[in-house]
């Protein structure tokens, strides 16, 4: 883990003066600001990722939060203040998963919690109970291949493992871009020609919430599905297996996370400008390393097109960020210990 921290302070360390290297291009970082009638929020972004500064304002113009991201974790010294400017949380940040609390302090029964992989070669994630939750929200994104090239042979080894029946394939819900339809699809008898296809993307659902006890909030992704650009090869396959399609893209099937994880840590990432704890497909997700375009439950997308994917923040929206700060603040009882 101390190689991991490190490699991430080096990471934000080029970062700081503006560029970072994605092993084709390098892109220049952009500061970006939200705003509505209770906060304002000035953030940094690389590629998509929350990196750099993160500053948020109450509506008299007085700091609510500040603190660092590096590729989507926290990291470093967080501090929260009331609206008068009275510092009320500093906590110190080894990655979104792990800090250490400075005001207050850390209550001696909080269960502590470090990331390390398991046999399969994966991270486990905490042993979470629903009575832990006290806030939480599904969370709909977008990812795209052009802006995260390290999901290339994403989709060959989702659709290699569905037919082999190692993972289940399930059809997207014709009617609704945002819902899984839950029939399981066979492979077997309605191949899909996967030669030619152009996967741009994929859609992914999570459930982000914030824990109790460990005081912190976290982002599970739940299931992901591959979506190709629209031609004439995949008019068959959507009519045998009601995929979901526009003139635009085809969502070609859902599967599981929980269910593809220990095949994600399967599939190697080898590059020089990752992070030291990006070895595998599954790293990319659990470390909430990709640029993300978030669309909520709310929206009510009915169709949709390359065109539209511009608005998202990050992997977060900022709403959930100060979600998060807004129970930093709250006065609050000593952690439950279950």
């Amino acid at each position: 883990m101390k190689a991991n921290i490190c490699n991430l302070y080096r990471s934000f360390i080029f970062l700081s003066v503006g560029m970072i290297s994605t092993g084709s291009a390098f892109a220049q970082s952009e500061t970006k600001t939200y705003q509505n009638k209770d906060y304002k929020v000035v953030y940094t972004v690389t590629n998509g990722m929350l990196n750099g500064t993160y500053t948020s304002f109450y509506k008299n113009g007085i700091k609510k939060a500040e603190g660092t991201y590096a590729f989507n974790n926290r990291l470093g010294d967080w501090k929260a203040y009331d609206s008068t400017g009275r510092l009320k949380m500093e906590r110190v940040y080894t990655n979104s998963y792990e800090f250490a609390s400075v005001i207050p302090a850390a209550h001696p029964d909080s269960i502590p919690y470090t990331p390390k992989r398991n046999a399969d070669g994966f991270y486990d994630y905490f042993a979470l109970k629903q009575t832990m939750v006290v806030e939480q929200s599904r969370i709909w994104q977008y990812v795209f291949i052009e802006e995260n090239p390290f999901l290339t042979g994403l989709f060959k080894l989702l659709y290699d493992k569905a037919t082999h029946g190692q993972i289940q394939a399930e059809k997207p819900k014709p009617t609704d871009p945002l819902t899984m339809w839950g029939e399981p699809i066979n492979f077997t008898n309605t191949p899909l020609d996967t030669t030619g296809i152009d996967i741009i993307g994929y859609k992914i659902y999570g459930d982000w919430f914030y824990d109790d006890v460990r005081n912190l909030s976290e982002y599970r992704v739940i299931g992901i599905c591959p979506i190709a650009k629209r031609s004439g090869k995949l008019d068959q396959y959507v009519s045998a297996n009601f995929a979901r399609s526009n003139k635009d893209t085809v969502d070609l099937f859902w599967v599981y996370m929980r269910a593809a994880r220990q095949y994600l840590a399967t599939e190697k990432i080898s590059s020089m400008n990752l992070p030291a704890n990006i070895q595998n497909e599954d790293d990319i997700f659990f470390w909430h390393y990709y640029a993300g375009h978030v669309l909520s439950t709310q929206s009510g997308y009915e169709h949709w097109s390359p065109s539209l994917y511009k608005k998202g923040t990050g992997i977060l929206d900022v709403i959930e960020i100060e979600a998060e700060h807004n129970i930093w603040l709250k006065p609050r009882a000593l952690p439950r210990v279950f």
